[in-house]
């Protein structure tokens, strides 16, 4: 495995127990349930995951067994971690915040947001956004798209500029253009309470990003 932590069967603890057949980390429900999550919340991360919560590689699990909010245009919200653990779809930067919010349970990691913007071949400009964790000096990156390019990009990268072009070869390989990328602490524009668990829509944490971003890509005649 490319994660390590502690991790144990859930049997006699404070929190409400689950089947022994849900392997899971402590810590970390300690965390969600700390933020806000019900019982019924920790119950639906293990069905979307599999059963497991051990470690930050479940997140990847987690965010396949949702599927893919193809309406995301046409009703645009940013929503929290809680709100989108409850649903049955999530857009590319739900998931994102997502996946950060889960990676708070897993105190040894360092994490932070990767927004790039690009153009397609019909010339129409979009954004995508994903998770970073670097952990011993390995990045890897959780998120979700209606891309399939982009859905393969996970690690380990040897640095977060890694990650970004990584992101960028897959955008070139569908033809579009990568511009602008950067790194994003999603707590300087909103709370982590709001992050966790607002029950109304964050859709200002996407302006911030957008007026922020820290670096254009200089792509040569060949490409990254």
């Amino acid at each position: 495995m490319c994660f390590t932590s502690t991790s144990q069967k859930f049997h006699e603890c404070h929190l409400p127990c689950y089947p022994s057949e849900h392997s899971v980390n402590v810590a970390l429900t300690d965390y969600l349930i700390k933020r806000g999550f019900l019982a019924a919340d920790i119950e639906i991360l293990f069905q979307r995951s599999r059963g497991n919560l051990e470690a930050p590689a479940d997140i990847k699990t987690l965010l396949d067994g949702y599927g893919y909010d193809y309406n995301w245009a046409q009703e645009y919200s940013v929503q929290s971690a809680i709100t989108s653990c409850r649903a049955e779809n999530l857009s590319c930067i739900n998931a994102a915040i997502f996946a950060y919010s889960m990676l708070g349970g897993f105190s040894d990691h360092t994490r932070t947001l990767l927004a790039i913007h690009r153009r397609d071949s019909q010339g129409v400009e979009c954004g995508h956004v994903v998770a970073l964790s670097e952990h011993e000096g390995k990045v890897y990156a959780f998120g979700k798209s209606n891309y399939p390019p982009l859905n393969r990009v996970y690690g380990p990268f040897d640095s977060r500029i890694n990650a970004a072009k990584e992101f960028a070869k897959a955008y070139l390989s569908m033809q579009f253009t990568p511009l602008y990328f950067g790194f994003f602490d999603p707590e300087v524009f909103c709370p982590i309470d709001q992050l966790m668990s607002s029950p109304t829509s964050l859709n200002s944490l996407c302006d911030s990003m957008i007026s922020n971003y820290q670096y254009a890509f200089d792509l040569p005649a060949e490409g990254l």
